[in-house]
């Protein structure tokens, strides 16, 4: 009989006494060290009582009448010294997070730790109780199958987590929030819009979550003195920062609150990555190790957008279309898992009208699934269903009921984007109801292209400004003076050799391998159908990337998903001359040998082309060291004033400072965006003069390094001022060669 964790009765005791005995820890130490004992010592009193109580508990109460555990040669196994490994477990890990994570010795710092080190105890007590209990079949038995399986899963978790939690880019992250503002170097990422995000986010928090404007995407302290400009933004990732935001200690500053909650809310969005990731790459081959594999692409990939710090919407967009390619990967996707499908891509779009396009390639594969396969006609139509509904819903959380009809956005969700999906959802549901009939295949396709064209027609007739794209009404200068200078706006190939080689390598990777499979003689039907759907995905996600860099985070996840799933199969099933080389190599070990060359051919060809870093890189670190450290405060006072920054320090302007910025790196602000460029190609002081009096700017904080040559702001880092301009010293810096920003302060 299968031993199963709710139906067993000594399972369910040993978790009951296990509660009670951590509870009585947790109250024993937090006893103690609120009288004063050091921490240590107070757990150590605290798990000593616990240990002794599960020890009494397991010979009163959790073995009655079921005799003791046994090896597997039946040898008994005190119950005694398995609670003792326990205990010894939960104490180490209990130590290391405090010292490491760093945890504060506060209250929230020790019950975090203790419940972490308390189920690393449980678990291990249970899983041994699992095997050695007699007269069952454990589920972990060192006898199935399934447990070699199970326990490199295990393992391979517990080192993704060990690797994504414990290296020092997390606890470092950390350790800089409970330091600041007495930072040593400034906190990541160096990404204004991540520090945007968090600015609206409080912003939306102290007014909108308490009887302000709850609708209001207003960019705070911006564009002065003109005034009223809002960000496309939607609310997913608000909505999970202010989630996160409400887990973190009360006790802490808001600002603290809210860089404890953008540094744990992008782990959590990579986890659930790597969960999806993996799942997808098991559909197509279910092999041991297909999650190492996925652990190490998405631990090693250059698009990473859930570092810690790093709050922008990219991570959520990548977790979620993820999850949609677990569903694409499905042999029979039914009704149910349709929906689902819907509900993803309506929350893609909901968090950014960009995943229209993915959107569109999805239903364009679903419909040429329906038109093989007609009895799957329904599936489009469920799909479109279920991201209709979730757009409707949306809308009502991104504006007033009033103004959903008068306001026909393009760049952020709106009625344009929900028409679409209704459309959608009429012209699918029509083509279920056609298929139903007796057509062929050809007569199939033509109804599916009609269909799809009176779809567009009629989305055209509704908003015809909708096929301009999301920037339509964006100012031309965004488009040809703003762009053309955002580096992930620029197409792959004119970015860094450096960046350009490792974005390619695992999609090139990907290619190889699924030409590779489409050659082999032999395929089963729904392993071609999941290859192809895979490769027409990454196509059309590698087409986007070499067009505009950033799409990488929709390329990487599609071309991981392809590599997890047929680098292990195919590189452990070598044979005959092609595999030779690969056949003296342990099996387990083939997958990882071959991904190993393929990074150490792309570290080797990105040493040829390494590009050397842009001048001023390091100032505009300083720089940033300066805002975060409230360096600004001490010498401007708290005043409104108005300060010239660099677009691409704007964002951290205003959630450390209490100033006005002229515009940062977001397309809605297009006339800041162009008096920034005005005064940043000023060839003399009065040209500059002329922008600082129209947007009334207070002060300067640059970097003359960045500047253009022959301009009057890099002059200013080697000239005498005019008389309008007072530098302001006193500025320190962290100790890196290379040139530092300056502050001047304007005369009125």
């Amino acid at each position: 009989m299968s031993l199963t964790l709710s139906t067993h009765p000594v399972i369910r005791r040993f978790l009951t006494a296990s509660v009670l005995c951590a509870l009585l820890d947790a109250g024993v130490t937090e006893m103690l060290a609120e009288a004063g004992w050091q921490v240590h010592m107070a757990r150590l009193a605290g798990l000593g009582l616990a240990t002794l109580a599960m020890y009494l508990a397991g010979r009163s109460f959790i073995f009655t009448g079921t005799g003791e555990l046994k090896t597997a040669k039946g040898q008994p196994v005190p119950f005694g010294a398995l609670v003792l490994a326990g205990a010894i477990l939960n104490l180490a890990l209990f130590a290391r997070l405090l010292h490491v994570m760093p945890l504060p010795l506060d209250s929230f710092g020790r019950i975090a730790a203790l419940a972490i080190g308390t189920a690393a105890g449980t678990g291990c007590g249970w899983f041994f109780i699992n095997m050695l209990l007699p007269n069952s079949a454990p589920v972990l038995s060192p006898l199935s199958p399934a447990s070699p399986r199970r326990l490199r899963e295990a393992l391979i978790w517990g080192l993704f987590a060990l690797l994504a939690l414990g290296t020092s880019k997390l606890t470092g992250h950390l350790a800089g929030i409970y330091a600041y503002p007495k930072l040593e170097f400034p906190l990541n990422p160096a990404d204004p819009d991540a520090w945007l995000r968090l600015t609206q986010v409080r912003q939306w928090m102290s007014g909108g979550l308490s009887g302000g404007d709850f609708f209001s995407h207003a960019v705070p302290r911006t564009n002065a003195p003109v005034g009223g400009i809002s960000t496309p933004w939607t609310r997913p990732m608000d909505i999970l920062l202010s989630l996160f935001y409400a887990a973190t200690p009360s006790r802490l500053g808001m600002d603290v609150r809210l860089m404890l909650a953008a540094a744990w809310l992008p782990v959590t969005l990579g986890f659930a990555t790597f969960a999806l990731l993996a799942a997808a790459a098991r559909r197509q081959f279910h092999h041991v190790q297909v999650m190492g594999i996925a652990a190490l692409l998405l631990l090693t990939s250059v698009y990473d957008y859930t570092s810690p710090g790093d709050a922008d919407h990219h991570g959520l967009l990548a977790a979620l279309w993820c999850g949609v390619l677990l569903v694409l990967m499905s042999d029979n996707i039914t009704k149910s898992a349709a929906l689902v499908l819907g509900v993803l891509l309506g929350a893609m779009l909901w968090t950014s009208p960009e995943a229209l396009i993915l959107s569109g390639a999805v239903f364009i594969l679903l419909g040429l699934d329906a038109v093989l396969r007609p009895q799957r006609a329904a599936v489009p139509a469920f799909t479109a269903l279920g991201a209709a509904m979730t757009l409707s819903g949306a809308v009502f959380v991104e504006m007033p009921v009033a103004e959903i009809l008068e306001r026909p956005l393009l760049d952020t969700l709106s009625i344009v984007h929900v028409t679409l999906l209704w459309l959608t959802v009429a012209g699918t549901a029509v083509m279920a109801a056609v298929f139903r009939g007796n057509l062929g295949a050809p007569a199939r396709f033509f109804a599916a292209c009609v269909l799809g064209a009176l779809t567009l027609l009629a989305q055209y007739i509704a908003f015809p400004r909708f096929y301009l794209g999301p920037m339509g009404d964006a100012d031309p200068y965004i488009l040809q003076g703003f762009l053309p200078m955002v580096a992930e706006a620029k197409p792959l190939l004119r970015s860094t050799p450096e960046f350009a080689s490792k974005a390619l390598m695992i999609p090139a990777l990907a290619i190889f391998l699924m030409g590779f499979v489409l050659a082999m003689p032999k395929i089963r039907a729904a392993r071609l159908r999941r290859t192809v759907i895979l490769g027409a995905l990454m196509l059309m996600t590698l087409i986007m990337t070499l067009l505009q860099a950033r799409w990488g985070y929709y390329l990487q996840p599609v071309a991981a998903t392809a590599v997890a799933a047929l680098l292990p199969a195919l590189a452990t099933a070598a044979k005959g001359d092609t595999g030779s080389w690969l056949r003296g190599a342990p099996r387990i070990a083939r997958p990882y040998v071959v991904l190993g060359l393929a990074v150490l051919a792309t570290s080797m060809m990105v040493r040829t082309v390494k590009s050397e870093p842009a001048p001023g890189a390091w100032c505009t670190t300083q720089l940033r060291h300066v805002l975060q450290t409230q360096q600004l405060q001490k010498h401007l006072g708290e005043k409104p004033l108005t300060i010239f920054v660099p677009e691409d320090i704007g964002g951290e302007m205003q959630f450390f400072t209490p100033y006005r910025i002229i515009a940062s790196n977001y397309h809605r602000e297009h006339t800041g965006l162009r008096d920034m460029a005005q005064l940043r190609d000023a060839k003399s002081a009065e040209d500059a003069k002329k922008v600082v009096d129209a947007r009334e700017i207070d002060a300067m904080l640059y970097c003359p390094a960045g500047q253009k040559a022959g301009s009057f702001l890099a002059s200013l880092g080697r000239d005498k001022p005019p008389n309008w301009l007072t530098p302001v010293e006193g500025l320190e810096f962290f100790d890196v060669p290379g040139a530092k920003p300056v502050l001047f302060t304007v005369k009125r």
